[in-house]
């Protein structure tokens, strides 16, 4: 578990990244070594399923900073700085 004010330093490793992912409702927070050429989508389950989330939902990451919902089918890499905050959100489909 990563406390909330605790900073992320990256890793020596070029391919890899350190992220904090947390739920939407805020009651869960992991810290997250993931490469950077994983899809967004793949990610979103990972930190789903360590998260003990529903399987039978779709999952999409948002950057905190931006409030930005990330591209499912691009790698994590090109859309997020190391050290950066993610939530975990439900997919809804309205309308």
């Amino acid at each position: 578990m990563v406390r909330k004010n605790e900073t992320i330093v990256e890793s020596a490793s070029e391919g890899t990244m350190h992220l904090v992912a947390g739920n939407v409702t805020g009651t869960q927070t992991l810290g997250v070594k993931v490469d950077r050429s994983v899809s967004v989508e793949s990610l979103a389950r990972s930190v789903a399923s360590r998260m003990a989330l529903p399987g039978n939902v779709e999952w999409a990451l948002r950057d905190e900073r931006s409030s930005a919902y990330l591209r499912d089918g691009e790698s994590i890499g090109t859309q997020l700085e190391p050290g950066a905050r993610v939530t975990l959100t439900p997919k809804t489909h309205l309308g």
